[in-house]
């Protein structure tokens, strides 16, 4: 039987693409059906087998010419990629991905079995290795995926195929990376020689695996003779060495800092236990690049699942999860962290049928239904638990434990779980989107664009019957805002780049709707003699958030701006820290100064109100930061089921007083509440008054 043509990979042309947690995959063009693996066989029978080994290569020998040839044309694959047909389906293998099932050695021994998520993720992989505005990729995953096998054999494939690659390693713990380290130390003496690199001193080396040619032991007479000839020692080997070393390190955020090496894996990243994940990221990054992290030169992945982790671990996670989003770059074209966040849910790494396949709809139907039983016996946390073990989404991976909060657990988890599982009629409450200038021009109009990807803002209420947009007008030369008794907001700002603990602060905001008597007014019953919302506020219209807001800009001013549009749509004063001025300043340069709202008389102390002093805005404080707390307490005791925000519920469930600092969000919850429960002038009913005025020329 005639050997198939090889497949030379073509780029010309793109065959298609292939869906990768979100990245939409090009494929490189497509051979003829007859070029493919598996031609010829009926779609039952195209599965995935080894390649064929000779067994006289596995032992190092002299080739033969069709020995030669074996191995010169897996080296083509390795390059190449090969296409196979699957169940009747064109599948595009990377020479990596091809490598890996016919050469590596998983933990436990054998080859690793076809499954098609992995060769997924193999050719995603590729993708952002050649994307210059990609340092690196955030895996979060569930189980299943065998992420660590395939990130560390990547490196393993790089260092085997290219001159001078380093390839570091860390882990949560000093015992896992030194497990992993070893995971590849196993494989590569299994490795088939004609594909094994040659590394000097032991493999077994606990220190390092080094890719050099081993020393040649030079004797006193050896050098008498090379001294007497005027030659140099011959070396055995016809090729230039590889060159590369493979280094695993402590669990110590410093240990690679300086060091340059083109491939960088942190292991089981959400879950560290002896540094701060936001440090390493800093530090590892470097690794992989030049010039003031101008110039790639390498990649960097960490990989995770998220089960079992602790709030203050959370924390960091969700923090990198929002740096890494790909839809939001800075204007160096990066994100904020420099990586690209892969999220594969259980969906896409479900249990594979006997040709490695998956069928997602299939996956997340079993997921729901197991669900939806534990629902209906009452098992709400167990229902819960099982969404987090097997998430069908980010937010379902990321959700605090609530052991934490200084607020109500119980109820918080309440909403957080109904909010996971809405009724099957129940239309989505909230979408995102941005504030934009109509037509682009600077104060026109404000209208909100949704953007499901890259929105900013998450709202629940817009524009329409009961709500009047864009309402400002003038008064005594300001503007001014006109919803002033219905809507409040709450920011927490940032002035600078950084916070003194080196995390990148973001500017958070929550919008609230004040309470309606005629819409909400019969939705509380007596309990114990006291009048409380029905169902935690549940079937509530007013009374709760209705626009959140959680960014970071590079730029303050673009932050300030944000704010000021958020602002001007909903016609609503604002309460911020004065800590931070510069947001203050900028809305008094723009002419809305009078949106800042003085500190509320309702949070001053006797000795503040004998002061008879105006303060714009509000300082943090422990007093001040107390009373934010309690009215979060407050507020999330009876109406916790009229939120509608999960990122708010995610910041609250993992919020104390220890933790203020990196809990934007729910900051800005607390001085919104603040400003809810303060008692305003209002600027329409003195508006009226002056235009009922008689002008000067109606005095004479």
């Amino acid at each position: 039987m005639a050997m198939k043509k090889l497949y030379t990979l073509d780029w010309s042309e793109i065959s298609g693409y292939i869906e990768v947690a979100g990245y939409k995959v090009p494929m490189p063009k497509m051979p003829p059906l007859s070029e493919m693996e598996n031609y010829g066989l009926p779609a039952e029978k195209q599965k995935f087998r080894l390649t064929e080994m000779p067994s006289s290569l596995l032992r190092r020998k002299e080739l033969s010419p069709e020995e030669e040839e074996f191995v010169r044309n897996e080296y083509h694959k390795f390059d190449n990629g090969v296409w196979w047909l699957i169940k009747g389906d064109p599948l595009y293998f990377t020479g990596d991905y091809y490598h890996f099932l016919n050469y590596w050695s998983v933990e436990g021994g054998g080859r690793p079995y076809f499954y098609q998520p992995q060769q997924k993720l193999y050719n995603l992989y590729a993708l952002l290795d050649k994307d210059d505005s990609c340092l690196g990729t955030a895996l979060l995953k569930a189980r299943r995926m065998r992420a660590t096998e395939i990130t560390i054999h990547r490196g393993y494939f790089k260092i085997f195929r290219y001159r001078s690659i380093n390839m570091f390693m860390q882990s949560k713990t000093d015992e896992t990376a030194f497990n992993n380290y070893m995971r590849i130390v196993n494989s590569h003496d299994k490795m088939y020689w004609f594909v094994k690199p040659i590394n000097s001193g032991s493999s077994k080396n606990k220190d390092g695996l080094y890719f050099t040619y081993p020393s040649k032991q030079v004797t006193n007479k050896s050098l008498r003779e090379m001294a007497a000839s005027g030659t140099d020692q011959e070396s055995i080997y016809e090729d230039p060495e590889m060159g590369g070393k493979i280094l695993y390190g402590p669990c110590v955020a410093t240990h690679f800092d300086g060091e340059k090496g083109a491939y960088v894996i942190l292991n089981e990243a959400f879950k560290l236990e002896g540094m701060s994940l936001t440090k390493v990221v800093s530090i590892l990054r470097q690794c992989v690049t030049m010039n003031s992290l101008k110039t790639k030169v390498g990649m960097f992945h960490i990989e995770s699942t998220v089960e079992e982790l602790t709030d203050k671990q959370l924390a960091e996670v969700i923090a990198l999860i929002e740096e890494s989003n790909p839809e939001v770059r800075n204007k160096n074209g990066r994100t904020t962290s420099g990586l690209f966040l892969i999220f594969m849910s259980a969906a896409e790494s479900g249990e594979p049928d006997e040709w490695g396949m998956v069928d997602p709809e299939a996956t997340m139907q079993y997921i729901q239904n197991t669900i939806d039983d534990l629902k209906s016996r009452g098992k709400v946390k167990e229902a819960a638990d099982e969404r987090r073990k097997m998430p069908l989404s980010i937010e379902d991976a990321i959700t605090p434990s609530g052991e934490a909060t200084a607020f109500h657990k119980e109820k918080l988890q309440e909403t957080f779980d109904r909010l996971n599982f809405p009724g099957k009629d129940e239309a989505k409450q909230t979408i995102r989107g941005n504030f934009e200038w109509e037509g682009g021009v600077r104060f026109s109009r404000v209208v909100f664009q949704q953007d499901d990807n890259a929105g900013r803002w998450e709202v629940s209420k817009l524009a329409g019957p009961g709500f009047e947009d864009n309402n400002v007008f003038p008064l005594y030369g300001e503007n001014v805002p006109g919803n002033i008794d219905q809507f409040r907001t709450g920011v927490d700002p940032f002035d600078h780049k950084d916070t003194s603990d080196g995390r990148r602060s973001k500017g958070a905001a929550v919008t609230f709707e004040k309470y309606d008597e005629l819409k909400d007014g019969k939705k509380f019953q007596i309990e114990t003699g006291v009048k409380r919302p029905i169902d935690g506020g549940l079937g509530f219209e007013t009374n709760q958030p209705v626009c959140i807001y959680l960014h970071r800009h590079d730029d303050p001013n673009d932050f300030y701006e944000d704010m000021l549009m958020q602002s001007i749509y909903y016609g609503a004063p604002l309460l911020c820290e004065s800590n931070k001025p510069g947001l203050m300043r900028y809305f008094d340069n723009e002419g809305y100064g009078r949106f800042i709202m003085n500190r509320p008389v309702e949070t001053m102390t006797r000795k503040d109100k004998a002061s008879n002093k105006e303060i714009e805005g509000i300082a943090a404080s422990e007093v001040t930061i107390g009373q934010y707390f309690s009215a979060i307490s407050s507020y999330v005791y009876n109406y916790h089921n009229a939120i509608k925000f999960k990122p708010l519920i995610n910041q609250l469930l993992s919020m104390n007083r220890n933790n203020v600092t990196k809990h934007d969000l729910g900051v800005a919850m607390g001085w919104c509440l603040l400003a809810v429960n303060a008692t305003l002038p209002s600027y329409k009913d003195r508006y009226t008054e002056m235009q009922q005025e008689p002008t000067w020329f109606q005095y004479n």
